[in-house]
């Protein structure tokens, strides 16, 4: 009994799971799938601005000395 509670709990997380994943990705008519791109493009732009900031705060504290 205990496993079939348990081989009913693993399919509906895992179909949930593929449910969620699935409309997460956003697919064009050609198969490209564009949100994983966005979020790629997101990080690259977050990456420059935090090394921009330490940039800043490494040149304050080269002129401080």
């Amino acid at each position: 009994m205990r496993l079939i509670g348990l081989l009913v709990t693993l399919a509906v997380i895992g179909y949930t799971t593929y449910i969620y994943l699935g409309s997460s990705n956003t697919t064009l008519s050609n198969g490209i799938q564009t949100k994983p791109a966005e979020y790629i493009d997101q990080t690259n732009q977050s990456v420059d601005a935090i090394n921009d900031a330490l940039q800043k705060q490494k040149d304050k504290l080269d002129n401080a000395n």
